[in-house]
């Protein structure tokens, strides 16, 4: 509830995020997924957290086309708070 409190801009679909939806889609994405995707690429978003492990997995699979690192939660999480404590 807190990074939903925090979460403050809203992105409103354009023919760029709809086109580069599309190109994700082709490779295996759902569609709503690729949306999402596409909306924080266009945002340039650090990161995009997901439990979703069909999408982590695709994720992986395909990140040197992603413009969006995407990641589980509570993975990143802990990564965040060992990089804090380095």
């Amino acid at each position: 509830m807190a990074w939903v409190a925090i979460a403050s801009t809203t992105i409103l679909g354009n023919q760029q995020v709809k086109a580069r939806a599309k190109e994700l889609v082709n490779l295996g994405f759902k569609a709503f997924d690729a949306s999402y995707i596409a909306c924080a690429e266009t945002r340039n978003a650090d990161v995009l957290l997901t439990t979703d492990d069909r999408m982590l997995r695709l994720a992986a699979r395909h990140s040197t086309m992603l413009k969006v690192r995407i990641e589980n939660p509570l993975r990143w999480v802990l990564e965040v708070i060992n990089a804090r404590r380095d």
